[in-house]
């Protein structure tokens, strides 16, 4: 196994937060361009492949999913910080 070098363990924390940053960018781009809000219909919907228009429920999924795996990095790094700092 290859043995960790404070190098390799800071490159690994800001590859996790630019991942995780990346992920609640693109879920916050997905509910404020393709989500309707307050009221107000969405600016923009999503075409798929066949033509047809991407559901709101299908949006609203995918972006719970990003949020998810963000919140799943986030943990993860907490974890690492937490066990580097003992």
């Amino acid at each position: 196994m290859k043995e960790q070098t404070v190098e390799n363990l800071l490159q690994k924390i800001k590859d996790m937060r630019e991942k995780s940053a990346v992920k609640k960018a693109l879920c916050g781009f997905l509910r404020g361009r393709y989500l309707p809000r307050d009221g107000h219909a969405a600016h923009m919907t999503i075409t798929a492949e066949d033509g047809s228009i991407v559901s709101e429920d299908v949006l609203i999924e995918e972006a719970a999913a990003l949020e998810q795996e963000a919140a799943q990095i986030d943990t993860e790094l907490t974890l690492i910080l937490a066990e580097k700092v003992k």
